[in-house]
């Protein structure tokens, strides 16, 4: 016996409760598509910001340690006349991390008495970054070298 009240038929019950239908997943999967073509590139860009302020602060902290070596060599960038060697934990950006995760690595370049320029070289995933490679001196100038970006876009 039927119940005439309701418009389903135990076997149009059966059809409804089958699944998606080709047309109804196809139209999913393109509309995750769309979104991963959109959000992709900006979460790349996103990640490469990150890095980029990553290897700035890196920067910082050692031309600090370079002004503490001026203080403690009485007035020298230079330790005993040698170019000076930085920390382990400044010669990487991000500090202290493997081989594989090392983005920047940071050097003391042309060091005199008097100055001193520090470099943070691409490496990883930043190899091609357009930003290119930083550099810092000992008067706080902070510029980009091998970039097809200038120092101003790169900072936003």
């Amino acid at each position: 016996m039927t119940n005439r009240c309701s418009p389903w038929t135990p076997r149009q019950a059966v059809n409804a409760s089958r699944g998606f239908t080709l047309v109804e997943m196809m139209v999913t999967v393109l509309i995750i598509g769309t979104l991963a073509a959109i959000a992709w590139p900006q979460y790349t860009q996103y990640i490469k910001q990150s890095r980029r302020a990553d290897v700035k602060a890196s920067l910082m902290a050692a031309s600090q340690h370079m002004q503490r070596l001026l203080d403690a060599n009485n007035g020298s960038y230079q330790v005993n006349n040698e170019p000076p060697k930085l920390p382990s934990d400044l010669i990487t950006s991000p500090p202290n991390s493997s081989d594989a995760k090392v983005m920047y690595t940071i050097a003391v370049a042309t060091p005199t008495p008097n100055s001193f320029l520090l470099t943070a070289t691409r490496s990883g995933a930043m190899a091609n970054d357009e930003c290119g490679d930083y550099t810092l001196d000992q008067r706080g100038r902070m510029n980009v070298n091998s970039a097809s970006k200038t120092l101003q876009e790169c900072t936003h």
